[in-house]
Parts: C-alpha cells; sequence; structure tokens
C-alpha cells in the first residue's frame, strides 16, 4: 500500500471514529432490538404527547420539543428552554399461518415480544427570534427471528435493523407569523442477518445445513428542513422535511458448517437506503380548552428497490455467487393522522387520534418474511398531568391494529413458503418535560 492510500485510509477511519463519538449517547439510548411499528422500518414514535393524538398535528406543534423531529422550524416558537424524556415500550404479536407451502419444516407458530424505544429532546432560544434544538432518538429499526427448523429458514433467520440519529438544529423567526429551520442528521446504522444454507438438501443429507451471517455497522449524514405558519392566532400550519440518507455498511461475513471447511470468515458490503420523509400538518384551537389536529406524512421508500450484498474473496468463492440481491420493489407510501386534545383543567390535558398507515409492499411476491410489512390502523388515548410550573408528565397508549396480509416467497432452491400473516402491537408510552 503506498504512503498516499495509507494516509487517505487512516483520514477516513479517523473521521468515521468522530462520527461515531457524536451518536454514542444515542446508541445507548436505543434499543438494538427494536421493531418499527411504522410503514417499512421507519420509526414513528418520537412524542409521547404526540402518541396520544396519533401524531396527528406534530408538524404545527408549538409546545413539544420532540415536535423538532417532525419540523426544524418548530423550536423558534419556544419561550423558555424545554427538555422532554420520553420512552416507548412496546408489545407485538404477529402469526404465519402456512397456506400450502412447498418447503418443509415447523410454521415457527408466532413471534414478537416485547422492545422499549426510548428519546430525548432538548429546546433553547437563545434570543427572541432565533432557537436551537437537540433530538437523540432511534430513526429506523426491525427485528424479526425465526428458529433454525422453520419452513422459510433459507430465505431469512434473524433480521435486525436499528438506526439511530442525533439531530442538531436552529431554528428563526423570519415574521411573526412564520419560522424556518434546519439542521443536520448524523445516524448511526446497525445490521445484522442470518439465513441457512441448504447444504443438507444439496448433498442429500450427508452434510447437516449451514448458516451465513451478516453484521455491521455505518454512519452517514443528511438533513432536516421546514417551516411553520400562523396566520391567525389560532391556527398553526407546519412542513417538515427529512431527507434521504444512504448508509454504505461495512459487513462481517461468516458462513458456518461448510462442507469438509468449517468456518469461513471475511468481509462483505451493502447500500442500506433509507427514504426522504415529508410531514404537513395542521393545528386549529376550537376554543380556549379545545384543539384538533391534523397531519400527512410522505415516505420515499421506492428508494429500497432492492438490497445488494457483494461478498469479498474467501466468502463469495464459498457461496458460489459474488454477490446476492433481494428484490424489495417496495413503493412510496402514505401516513394520514387525526387527533384532538381537551383541557380538563389547569392540571389536566387528555387527548385521542386515530391513523391510516400505508405499507411500501405492493404485493405478496415481495413480501419477505425479513419484514412481513402490512398496512397499520393506530387507535390513540392520552393525557397530560401538569405536576408543576416547570414539570409536565404525558402519557399515551397506542394499540395498532395490522391488516391480515399473504405471503408468497420463494427460496434459492425454488421452494415457497406461502401463508397468512396477522398482527397487533400495543404501544404504552411515558415522559417528563422539564421546563427551564
Amino acid at each position: 500500500m503506498s504512503q498516499e492510500m495509507f494516509i487517505r485510509k487512516e483520514t477516513s477511519m479517523f473521521r468515521k471514529q468522530r462520527l461515531r463519538s457524536l451518536v454514542v449517547f444515542a446508541v445507548m439510548l436505543a434499543a438494538m432490538g427494536t421493531p418499527a411499528w411504522s410503514a417499512g422500518f421507519s420509526i414513528l414514535e418520537q412524542s409521547v404527547p404526540g402518541a396520544g393524538r396519533a401524531l396527528a398535528g406534530m408538524t404545527a406543534d408549538i409546545e413539544d420539543p420532540s415536535a423538532l423531529y417532525f419540523n426544524a422550524a418548530a423550536p423558534a416558537w419556544f419561550e423558555k428552554g424545554k427538555i422532554i424524556i420520553g420512552n416507548h415500550f412496546l408489545r407485538a404479536k404477529a402469526e404465519f399461518e402456512d397456506k400450502g407451502s412447498t418447503a418443509t419444516g415447523e410454521d415457527n407458530g408466532s413471534f414478537g415480544g416485547w422492545s422499549v424505544i426510548p428519546n430525548i429532546y432538548w429546546v433553547q432560544p437563545v434570543s427572541s427570534t432565533v432557537s436551537v434544538g437537540l433530538g437523540m432518538s432511534a430513526t429506523s429499526g426491525t427485528c424479526t427471528g425465526y428458529n433454525t427448523h422453520w419452513r422459510g429458514k433459507y430465505i431469512a433467520l434473524d433480521t435486525e435493523i436499528a438506526v439511530v440519529s442525533i439531530n442538531p438544529t436552529i431554528s428563526w423567526k423570519a415574521l411573526d407569523t412564520l419560522s424556518i429551520g434546519a439542521g443536520p442528521v448524523i445516524e448511526y446504522a446497525d445490521v445484522c442477518l442470518s439465513q441457512a444454507l441448504p447444504y443438507g438438501p444439496m448433498t442429500g443429507g450427508m452434510f447437516p445445513d449451514g448458516q451465513l451471517k451478516l453484521k455491521g455497522d455505518s454512519v452517514a449524514m443528511g438533513f432536516a428542513i421546514g417551516a411553520l405558519y400562523i396566520p391567525v392566532e389560532g391556527t398553526r400550519l407546519g412542513i417538515g422535511y427529512r431527507s434521504r440518507i444512504t448508509h454504505d455498511l461495512d459487513l462481517e461475513a461468516r458462513v458456518r458448517k461448510v462442507p469438509g471447511v468449517g468456518v469461513v470468515d471475511d468481509d462483505a458490503q451493502a447500500d442500506l437506503d433509507l427514504p426522504a420523509m415529508l410531514n404537513l400538518g395542521v393545528q386549529q384551537d376550537l376554543t380556549e380548552r379545545w384543539t384538533v389536529m391534523a397531519d400527512v406524512c410522505w415516505s420515499e421508500w421506492s428508494v429500497m428497490e432492492e438490497l445488494k450484498v457483494n461478498f469479498d474473496p474467501k466468502v463469495a468463492t464459498t457461496l458460489g455467487k459474488k454477490s446476492e440481491t433481494i428484490d424489495m420493489s417496495w413503493r412510496d407510501c402514505w401516513r394520514v393522522g387525526l387527533g384532538t386534545e381537551y383541557d380538563l383543567n389547569d392540571k389536566w390535558t387528555v387527548r385521542c387520534g386515530v391513523a391510516y398507515d400505508q405499507t411500501p409492499v405492493e404485493d405478496v411476491e415481495h413480501r419477505t418474511p425479513r419484514l412481513p410489512d402490512a398496512d397499520r390502523y393506530w387507535l390513540t388515548c392520552g393525557a397530560q398531568y401538569r405536576y408543576s410550573e416547570s414539570i409536565t408528565l404525558d402519557f399515551g397508549y397506542v394499540h395498532i391494529f395490522f391488516k391480515d396480509v399473504k405471503m408468497d416467497y420463494r427460496d434459492v432452491l425454488g421452494q415457497t413458503v406461502k401463508g397468512d400473516i396477522t398482527g397487533s402491537a400495543d404501544i404504552f408510552s411515558m415522559a417528563m418535560t422539564y421546563t427551564f
């Protein structure tokens, strides 16, 4: 290796380590086994107050610090510094029922379980027109796992994707009725994928099945921008945009139980494309105590055309191929939320909401066992208790109904995994906001 190449490599490694140090705290906050309960594998559970009203109106919110995730312009309207620390406790259940698969094995029954998604947001005015903010949260993730005897083992065993981000923002009240804001989004992605290899069928049962496991991470950057407009008192309109981000994953590849060899280790590479997201929101005060709100979100999931892994020579030789490609063929999708909140008195506010969340998966052939996605319907409620002038407590509950869907997917041997998938999820959220 030449001295110039060595310096370039060392500089790249230093830059990556420096960026990783920025997201250490966010990684500590985020659970690595995080399931996604929004379309694709986005995580929209960013706000406990918002959870109580199905995240409706978050793009136009001027009181909740976590609104900066949806709209970078929101902090400009804060008159005092605020910090909110929230936790979302998720319990999910999904079941697979075989409907004529040609692949043999166990159905794996049901899968799911408990997970925790924490997040923290801070907003601080620095002048009468300028505020800064900082958000740290898990923004994307999925986690599915199957036993080694299930009928789709040659397609997927374990799938774990976790993405956490730090999002500093600066916002400016350009007019008495308009604010704008922007900031970088720094993401850390951690990925682990595994599947069985059909050495048994290929050798007539002379050797046991092998296993391929890929594990790696990446740091990448994007940006967020937004605007918030208050045309008349009591009406708030917001628009927020988060950019597409592509992670160049450096993976460690391990092939186990290779006939006559044992274990083969080498490197692999893959791109993980995460979608741009556009939010439009409105809040309307009907009385001094009663507010209604709505939100529309567009997610650019069409960037997920395929997931391609390129193998370095050792693993490529062992597998007999230089790469493996999963055809995703996802589409852009929409989410619509409606909600309301009502101040019962000086201490208590109650909330409720509904939402429809569209899946990016268009047909049964592209519904992979790694991510058996489906349309979702949200039904939510929540409350806020103002403990003192500086401390408020928020609580939220979300029940998510998954639309029953079908899967018809082929493994490397041409066998089909065909069946029905049903599921639901419950999210229990709580947060504390401190005003200083």
